[in-house]
């Protein structure tokens, strides 16, 4: 979407709106301005997202690695399963576009 030069602020304000509804911002092109579509984030980005969550979900279980933390012995060698594949995970093809499953997730994917 493009507006002229000389605009008014009511097709300035248009174009605001049209900007916050479509995931663009507004740039001056000199003798107009127009709409520009805001640019995803990058792979590095995406990377780094998926990674903290990697992360904080290894840091939550933690604690069930301790030795008198109160589960039985299955459990925690599931938990050490669970750590496994988050450990594992980026080493998968295209990791970053999806995110590790949590624990509960992964159990019922992993159950029988």
């Amino acid at each position: 979407m493009q507006i002229q030069k000389p605009y008014t602020n009511k097709q300035y304000a248009d174009l605001a709106v049209y900007c916050n509804q479509n995931n663009c911002h507004i740039e001056d092109k000199g003798e107009y301005l127009e709409s520009v579509e805001n640019p995803g984030p990058t792979k590095e980005e995406l990377q780094q997202t998926i990674r903290s969550i990697r992360n904080r979900y290894l840091s939550d279980t933690d604690k069930y690695l301790i030795a008198d933390y109160p589960i039985t012995d299955e459990q925690r060698e599931k938990y050490k399963a669970y750590r496994q594949y988050l450990r594992d995970f980026a080493a998968g093809k295209n990791w970053w576009k999806k995110e590790p499953l949590t624990f509960e997730g992964w159990s019922q994917a992993n159950a029988g």
